[in-house]
């Protein structure tokens, strides 16, 4: 017994000392609810944040470091992604209990993240900067770096900007897309492409 006690001592004190988190206040959040989550016994909540700090931890050991909000935010991205891609594979296979379990994983890390863009929201930007810059199919690069400054890793996923910008630069150029008004406040975008039924894709902007 003696000995499972320094066990979990060590334990604990890997996760709170490695990768100080003095460049970032959400690591630091993250590593203090730990700690409330363990007295809570809250083992749920609990393990979720020891996996993160687990990812902070190897990555201590590479020379990408995770030392600051950005590079915190991009990991619970990368995080909510892959529980949600997991939640809709067991969602296919009819296994409600795990899909379930995954995203609830994923909202546990989304409480630390800023407001996110709604896929709708961030549709729209990327049609205003390729009509602002008249982009084509091959101006994908110029409207992925036009789109990151105006919207933070934090903010919404790379690999999501990156296939917006894809579906709506890269099919046939910004003067193929076609608008057609459903309501005041809601529009129905049509993006021509030969990778989808009848060759449109259709995206509802809200």
């Amino acid at each position: 017994m003696f000995r499972s006690a320094i066990v979990a001592r060590t334990a604990f004190r890997a996760y709170s000392t490695a990768a100080p988190a003095a460049g970032s206040p959400v690591l630091l959040q993250i590593r203090n609810d730990m700690k409330a989550a363990m007295r809570a016994k809250d083992t749920y909540k609990l393990a979720v944040l020891k996996g993160v700090l687990a990812d902070v931890t190897n990555a201590s050991k590479t020379a990408k470091p995770i030392e600051t909000d950005s590079a915190v935010f991009a990991l619970l991205q990368q995080s909510i992604l892959k529980r949600q891609e997991s939640a809709a594979e067991f969602r296919k296979h009819e296994r409600t209990d795990l899909a379930e379990k995954e995203e609830s994983e994923a909202s546990v890390l989304k409480a630390y993240l800023p407001e996110q863009m709604e896929e709708g929201e961030l549709t729209a930007l990327i049609i205003d900067v390729c009509n602002k810059i008249q982009a084509g199919p091959k101006d994908m690069g110029k409207v992925m770096k036009e789109v990151a400054n105006l919207v933070t890793d934090a903010q919404a996923p790379k690999k999501l900007v990156s296939e917006l910008d894809t579906c709506i630069c890269g099919t046939k150029g910004i003067e193929n897309i076609q608008f057609l008004t459903v309501r005041s406040t809601h529009y129905r975008l049509r993006l021509p492409t030969d990778n989808m039924h009848h060759g449109y894709l259709t995206y509802i902007l809200l």
